[in-house]
């Protein structure tokens, strides 16, 4: 959610970076300023594109979110609940074997 968040606010300012940069383009346009136009329409194009590129992003963000989701929600309806013993949480190394000992512990459990 952090993540999305974050993506939504960056894309509101694009927006309105580009909302003001189509402005000054209209008014470029309308002072007959052909290297203004040139100017603006470039940057105008540029932010375009990273407007673009980032509604992608945030296009496979959430689709990898929800796949994720799904993927738990059949795995629960078709795999056992495993039962595991709380007591071999005890002494994990912090380290990234330490890490993977933790999420197997919980991997489909509903611990």
């Amino acid at each position: 959610d952090d993540v999305l968040r974050e993506v939504d606010d960056v894309l509101a300012r694009l927006k309105r970076a580009l909302a003001a940069v189509r402005c000054e383009l209209l008014d470029a346009k309308g002072r007959a300023d052909m290297a203004a136009v040139r100017r603006t329409g470039r940057s105008f194009n540029d932010l375009k594109d990273l407007v673009r590129r980032l509604v992608e992003e945030r296009r496979l963000i959430t689709r990898n979110a929800a796949l994720a989701s799904l993927l738990v929600t059949v795995c629960r309806r078709v795999l056992p609940v495993r039962q595991v013993d709380p007591t071999a949480l005890v002494n994990i190394p912090a380290s990234c074997e330490g890490y993977r000992r933790i999420m197997d512990f919980y991997f489909f459990t509903d611990a």
